[in-house]
């Protein structure tokens, strides 16, 4: 053979010899990744079942109570087959099932590290940290509870999840509430929020702590939230209104309101607030219309002579009508707005409202019907009498009716004393006033001076003072023959406004006596 030729390359029997050498090499190489293929599938089963039969043999372990030589197999076989994480997650889901929590998350973490992030690993983490929790929560350790349930929401953001994160933020709130640390609890509510934004409740309670919080602005902002997500929530619709009401944007509120009762026209709450919305634009208007001078007066002077007295006269009539029918044309849709809540109001649940329009009516001189929405409230509060002979609030607001529509003035006389023989805890000083303007229309002066007198003795601070000093004044002027003049007109109770004085009571007052919405009347519980 000739080398010289087979290093060259030539042919030797049709090919050449250093093809030859190549295609041997090529074909070992591809024979040795055929084996390798077929070994490592091969390995990997004999292995897994190996990992198998060893995990077997540790639960067989367990359950015959040998903890210590089924968790040292387990330790063993994580250790030799680092690749598998089956043993890993079985240590994990025993601390988990010990309630040795941060055990459970050591290995349940390398589980998931390893397997990039393992299912079943990180549903042992998700309990682990849950377990924490809960722990915590026993032991009032809020915070490390908090820690732990975020980190069991980020890596199961289930809603089950959330609503457990929630209920600890609630009762953090709660315990806040509680401390009356209002920021704390304001931080616990936000927290929910922006876990469950489709909790209706939610809106209304952060707006009740806004305005415990003085944060007025913040109770806006929240319930204008709230509307807008949930349009027909009312409860959410009315505390809105309410705030429009307190910060005296009645603007907003007539518009809020009435487009709430185009869309539930027979809603009754919604009327009845429309309507104090109403009430309280009028009275702007008619203040303003005052405050420019843009009233109708009387310009002339009466003379000396009959024909200079005679005019005069006529203007002042002139003057008087010309009043009465402004205060109509801008009080008006004001009545209607009553008339309509009063209407829908079938059960009766709110004679107030006629109370409210009587007080309409006397202003514009509607004398009938001042009489007829008083008797008609003071007819609801008797049938309250008859069921309830104890109810305060009733016996004092029917016999306040009776007196403002100056008939069953007997009835109102002894309500009133009765009130006052039952009211322990002087909820209703005012009912001294009431007996002792009674007393002095039918000429009893002493019984009324002893009341009167009584009244500014016990209430020296009460606003209603200074209506006992005249009417004690005018006694006086009567019993020592002097010129009385005319009793001073009788005390009506203040315009309804807005009141947040109370933590519970988000409703509309009048006066000391609380004539308006309570929190349950006005959100129709």
């Amino acid at each position: 053979m000739n080398y010289r030729n087979w290093n060259h390359g030539e042919k030797q029997n049709g090919f050449k010899v250093k093809d030859s050498r190549i295609f041997a090499t090529c074909l070992i190489a591809v024979m040795g990744v055929c084996v390798l293929f077929c070994y490592s599938p091969l390995t990997h089963a004999v292995e897994d079942a190996k990992v198998t039969k060893k995990m077997e043999k540790a639960e067989t372990l367990f359950q015959k109570g040998e903890i210590d030589n089924a968790l040292s197999l387990l330790e063993e076989l994580a250790q030799k087959f680092p690749d598998d994480v089956r043993p890993t997650i079985r240590l994990a889901r025993y601390y988990l099932d010990s309630k040795l929590y941060q055990d459970a998350i050591l290995y349940a973490e390398q589980a998931y590290t390893k397997n990039n992030a393992d299912d079943k690993a990180k549903s042992v983490l998700c309990e682990a940290f849950q377990g924490i929790g809960q722990m915590n929560i026993q032991l009032r350790k809020f915070e490390q509870a908090e820690e732990a349930y975020h980190k069991m929401v980020e890596l199961c953001p289930t809603d089950d999840n959330k609503k457990r994160l929630s209920f600890l933020y609630a009762q953090l709130a709660r315990d806040a509430v509680q401390r009356k640390e209002l920021p704390a609890a304001i931080t616990a509510y936000e927290k929910i929020l922006e876990l469950e934004p489709d909790n209706q409740q939610l809106y209304f309670e952060l707006y009740r702590i806004y305005v415990r919080n003085d944060q007025k602005d913040k109770a806006l902002e929240i319930l204008q939230k709230g509307v807008l997500a949930f349009p027909e929530d009312m409860k959410l619709g009315l505390a809105l209104g309410s705030v429009y009401f307190q910060e005296q944007k009645f603007d907003e509120a007539r518009d809020f309101f009435g487009k709430a009762l185009e869309n539930d026209p027979d809603n009754f709450h919604v009327a009845n607030f429309y309507a104090q919305v109403l009430w309280r634009l009028a009275d702007k208007k008619f203040e303003q219309l005052k405050n420019d001078d843009l009233l109708p007066k009387v310009t002339k002077k009466p003379g000396s002579t009959k024909a200079s007295i005679a005019e005069y006269n006529k203007e002042v009539e002139k003057v008087q009508a010309e009043m009465l029918a402004l205060k109509r044309e801008i009080y008006q849709p004001v009545v209607d707005a009553f008339n309509r809540a009063i209407a829908l109001d079938k059960d009766q649940k709110d004679p107030k409202l006629l109370m409210n329009s009587a007080i309409i009516h006397n202003f514009l001189g509607n004398e009938q019907d001042m009489k007829q929405a008083y008797l008609a409230a003071a007819q609801i509060y008797q049938q309250r009498l008859e069921a309830d002979a104890g109810d305060l609030d009733a016996m004092h607001y029917c016999a306040w009716c009776q007196f403002n529509a100056n008939e069953q003035l007997s009835d109102a006389e002894n309500l009133f004393k009765k009130l006052l023989s039952l009211d322990e805890q002087h909820t209703h000083p005012t009912a001294l006033i009431y007996l002792g303007e009674i007393l002095i229309d039918q000429k009893r002066y002493d019984e009324a001076q002893q009341h009167l007198k009584t009244f500014l003795a016990d209430y020296s601070d009460h606003p209603s003072r200074n209506r006992a000093e005249l009417l004690l004044d005018y006694i006086d002027a009567v019993l020592k023959g002097t010129d009385a003049g005319k009793k001073p007109t009788k005390l009506l109770l203040k315009e309804p406004v807005l009141d947040f004085g109370s933590d519970d009571e988000t409703g509309l007052k009048l006066d000391d006596d609380s004539i308006g919405l309570s929190e349950e009347e006005l959100l129709g519980n």
